[in-house]
């Protein structure tokens, strides 16, 4: 039963965080690295981890989107 139990938990959360991955992404990942609450970031990273490597793959292109964005708002105000 334990382990029942244990493989449910594993598919609702693959689930739950890969239905909303995009979502929990675009509304805080910017507002997170842009005030340095890299605590946080790293919370996030362990529950993206959990979904396995697809998690860890959009949370790096959310990264180097940031830093695109970033570099682009730098040579435009520079």
């Amino acid at each position: 039963m334990c382990f029942f139990r244990v493989q449910l938990i594993h598919i609702v959360e693959k689930n739950l965080i890969t239905i909303h991955i995009k979502d929990i992404l675009s509304k805080g990942f910017d507002t997170l690295i842009n005030e340095n609450r890299f605590t946080s970031v790293a919370l996030m990273y362990d529950l993206l981890l959990r979904i396995g490597q697809f998690g860890i793959n959009e949370l790096r292109e959310a990264f180097g989107n940031y830093i695109k964005v970033k570099k682009t708002m730098r040579t435009f105000f520079f």
